[in-house]
């Protein structure tokens, strides 16, 4: 049994037998303890409690907390409490900083899909776009219908890139204007100019052809 002086404690006999409890915690004031489900909680007694305990419900697998309100036979004759959900508090983490792998799925930054897409947020220039891409296209959409086409263009080097030409066909084409400025070489092929069916304006060193016949331009004469 307890004996009580300046604090409570066991009789040397029950402390040294090690197997008796000094107390339930059921019966202690502001401790830890665990309830079935709220219900429980809200209709026990609020001498059991004080301000800013927490508790765990078994039910709902939640903390919460106690809101306790003091009586001031004034306006308030009893005391009440009330209970609210209670998460931890992490440390302080800067605007816009993504962290863990579960987070960056979750805000989809990496998906199982082939198209996946993410949003660009950065407050000290006011830039925000959203961007998406597609796998089964290669086509990188940007907000606003600017897309980015991103298919390899692989050669017998190696290299790859966006490119200018296309494979139509069997042929690569583009309908992008050319310029070059180094030399231009055709090796076992054709060069082959397309027929305009009324001339262009002349223009020195350019070569055309029209109705079965080449034209060189040679400027003024």
């Amino acid at each position: 049994m307890p004996s009580f002086s300046s604090k409570s404690q066991l009789t040397p006999a029950v402390s040294s037998s090690g197997l008796v409890p000094f107390a339930d915690v059921d019966l202690i004031r502001g401790a830890f303890k665990v309830y079935e489900s709220l219900s429980v909680l809200r209709n026990e007694p609020t001498a059991f409690f004080v301000d800013a305990q927490i508790v765990y419900v078994s039910s709902s697998d939640k903390l919460y907390q106690c809101s306790y309100e003091t009586a001031d036979n004034i306006l308030v004759f009893e005391d009440s409490m009330s209970f609210s959900e209670f998460t931890f508090a992490g440390g302080s983490t800067p605007a816009g900083t993504i962290s863990g792998s579960q987070q960056i799925t979750d805000l989809g930054f990496i998906t199982n899909d082939q198209t996946s897409s993410f949003v660009l947020v950065d407050n000290s220039s006011s830039f925000f776009q959203s961007m998406s891409f597609d796998d089964s296209t290669n086509l990188l959409s940007i907000e606003g219908g600017n897309t980015i086409d991103l298919s390899p263009l692989t050669g017998s080097d190696g290299g790859s890139g966006t490119g200018i030409f296309a494979l139509t066909g069997s042929i690569y084409s583009t309908t992008n204007n050319i310029q070059v400025t180094g030399s231009f070489e055709v090796g076992g092929g054709l060069f082959k100019l397309t027929e305009y069916t009324t001339l262009p304006s002349v223009e020195a060193g350019a070569i055309a052809y029209s109705g079965s016949n080449f034209y060189f331009g040679i400027g003024d004469v």
